[in-house]
C-alpha cells in the first residue's frame, strides 16, 4: 500500500482553517441554474447576478458562523469569484463539465489543463467524478487518466486539489464502495488535500472510509460532506453520524440553501434583498445543526 508522506504535501494555504469546522456554502453549480433560468423563461446572464446573492448571504452570515467557505464557478460566478478572492475564506472552484462521464473539464482549462497556471493560489482545484467500482474498464481509464493529469496539473501549479465522488448516481452502493473508489485513486497516485463525499448511511461506512484516508494519506486535510440537495432533517441525520469522525472538516451544500430562493428570485417573486436574507438564515441554521451535532459527538 502506498502512503503518503506529509513532507510531500502541498504547502498550507490556509493553515488557521486545519482545525475548525468549514461551515461552505456551495453555490458552483453551472447545469442546474441554466435549468432554472430557462424555466424562469430569464437570460442566462441574471445566473451571475444570483451568485452575487449567495456571496452576500455568506459575507452577512460569517459573523454568526465563524469558518466559512464556498464553492463557486468562473463560468457564471466569475465576478462573485472576483470578490470572494481577496476574502480569507475556503474557496472551492470546480473545474469537471457538468455531468460528464467520462469526466470531461471546462474548455477554460485548454486541452494540456494549464489554464490552472492563472488560477490565484488560495483557489482550491475542485473536480466532481462520477465513478463506480463496477464501471466498465474503458470508463474508468478515461476518467483515471483525467483525474491523473489534473492532480499532476494541480500539484505543478501549487494548488490544492479536492475530489468529489458519487458512486450512488452510477450504480448500487454497499457500506464498503466509497472506501473502494478512494483506495482505487489512491493506488494509481491521486492524493487530493480534500474530499467531498457524499451522505454516507451509517457509522460503519463513515468508519471503513476514514480508516482507508487516514492509511494512505496522513497529510490529507479533511473531508466535507456534500448535500445531494436533500431536506434538512434529511441532513442533520446525516451530520450526526458524520461529525463522530474528526476526519469529517464540515459539510459543503448548496441547493438546500438557494434552490427555493433562486426560483423565486429568477421569476420576480422575491427581490433580492429578500433572496440574501432568506439565504442567509438558511445557512446560519444549517451551520448551528452542524456544529450542534459535533458538539453533541464529543
Amino acid at each position: 500500500m502506498i502512503k503518503h508522506d506529509s513532507d510531500d504535501r502541498l504547502p498550507v494555504q490556509m493553515s488557521s482553517l486545519l482545525n475548525q469546522d468549514l461551515h461552505i456554502f456551495a453555490f458552483d453549480h453551472r447545469s442546474q441554474m441554466e435549468e432554472m433560468a430557462d424555466l424562469a423563461d430569464v437570460g442566462h446572464d441574471r445566473i451571475g447576478e444570483f451568485k452575487q446573492l449567495c456571496l452576500e448571504a455568506v459575507q452577512l452570515a460569517e459573523s454568526d458562523i465563524g469558518t466559512v467557505g464556498i464553492l463557486c464557478d468562473s463560468k457564471h460566478g466569475a465576478e462573485a469569484l472576483g470578490i470572494a478572492t481577496d476574502s480569507d475564506y475556503w474557496i472551492g472552484r470546480p473545474v469537471e463539465l457538468p455531468g460528464s462521464r467520462p469526466l470531461e473539464f471546462e474548455p477554460e482549462l485548454g486541452p494540456q489543463l494549464d489554464g490552472l497556471a492563472s488560477w490565484p493560489k488560495n483557489h482550491i482545484v475542485k473536480v466532481l467524478c462520477f465513478y463506480h467500482p463496477e464501471d466498465e474498464v474503458a470508463l474508468k481509464q478515461q476518467q483515471e487518466s483525467a483525474l491523473v493529469a489534473l492532480a499532476k496539473m494541480a500539484k505543478a501549479q501549487n494548488l490544492e486539489l479536492l475530489v468529489e465522488i458519487i458512486p450512488s448516481k452510477c450504480g448500487p452502493v454497499s457500506q464498503s464502495t466509497t472506501a473502494e473508489v478512494i483506495q482505487r485513486l489512491y493506488d494509481i497516485g491521486i492524493f487530493p488535500d480534500w474530499w467531498k463525499l457524499e451522505p454516507l448511511e451509517d457509522f460503519e461506512s463513515w468508519r471503513v472510509t476514514c480508516d482507508v484516508v487516514h492509511q494512505n494519506d496522513v497529510g490529507v486535510k479533511g473531508i466535507v460532506v456534500l448535500g445531494l440537495d436533500a431536506p434538512v432533517d434529511q441532513l442533520q441525520q446525516s451530520f450526526e453520524i458524520a461529525t463522530q469522525f474528526d476526519l469529517v472538516k464540515g459539510f459543503a451544500v448548496g441547493r438546500t440553501l438557494f434552490s427555493k430562493e433562486a426560483s423565486l428570485w429568477l421569476s420576480n417573486t422575491i427581490s433580492s434583498q429578500e433572496a440574501v436574507m432568506r439565504m442567509k438564515d438558511n445557512f446560519v441554521s444549517l451551520s448551528e445543526i452542524w456544529d450542534k451535532c459535533r458538539q453533541a459527538a464529543g
